[in-house]
């Protein structure tokens, strides 16, 4: 029987806080299922249930401790769909590489934007906290080796959809 993961293309939308992660992979999400079977999986929505672990610890070895999970995660829908995307903060980079490692299928897709775009951006009040934000107090590693980068500072999510989707189509046609 063939292993259905090797056939199961997983998206990485990464970037800072308030960068778009979560709106443009639903969007994107909603564009991509109209063709195959499509799951998302945010990892603010993990932490809103209370289904990751660690919450609210920051330390490498927590941000490596859920890394483990959301793969088990990733792992465990891959029989059930063909795109999984995957909306999070993508740090540290050491977490990147295992995800490249694991999923050879995969497609990291980097929303850039600067601090400041961010905390005008902020709803949720991420950059009024003091300690433990990525990108304020605590190192934010811009993914190099990302696969798309699409610049959200000037544009909304839609667009950025469109440039994802334009990008991701054109990287997958080949």
């Amino acid at each position: 029987m063939e292993n259905k993961l090797n056939k199961t293309k997983v998206i990485f939308v990464i970037g800072r806080s308030a960068s778009g992660k979560s709106t443009v992979s639903r969007l994107l999400s909603d564009e991509l299922s109209k063709k195959n079977k499509c799951l998302l999986v945010d990892a603010d929505d993990l932490g809103k249930y209370n289904i990751k672990p660690l919450p609210g610890v920051f330390t490498f070895e927590a941000r490596l401790e859920r890394n483990k999970f959301m793969l088990k995660i990733i792992d465990w829908l891959s029989k059930q769909a063909e795109i999984i995307i995957v909306a999070g903060i993508g740090q540290p980079k050491e977490i990147r590489d295992m995800w490249k490692d694991k999923f050879k299928e995969s497609t990291l897709i980097y929303l850039k934007s600067n601090i400041d775009t961010c905390e005008k951006r902020d709803f949720k009040g991420i950059y009024k906290l003091k300690h433990n934000v990525i990108g304020k107090d605590l190192p934010f590693i811009e993914p190099l080796e990302s696969n798309i980068v699409v610049n959200v500072d000037k544009i909304d999510a839609i667009e950025a959809c469109k440039q994802v989707l334009k990008k991701y189509n054109e990287l997958n046609n080949k």
